[in-house]
């Protein structure tokens, strides 16, 4: 494969990304926003965020050691 084409492949599959990621997170902002409305409280907004957000935190660190044990090639 020459560059020009595995660049091709890695910015389509970059640009999938970008796009899952900003659905992602316009979705938990509306969920946060309609979590308000819903129950006028700043508290259960707050622990809906909390639980939203401690899988990423406690999953990372684990994530990061294994990925970086694998081969990079196979990892990309």
């Amino acid at each position: 494969m020459d560059k020009q084409a595995g660049f091709k492949i890695f910015f389509v599959i970059w640009f999938g990304q970008l796009v899952s990621l900003l659905g992602t997170n316009m979705t938990r902002f509306a969920l946060l926003i309609w979590a308000y409305e819903q129950t006028g409280s700043a508290t259960t907004v707050a622990l809906l965020g909390f639980f939203a957000y401690t899988p990423y935190v406690l999953a990372s660190p684990f994530a990061g050691v294994w990925v970086d044990r694998l081969d990079r090639r196979q990892v990309l």
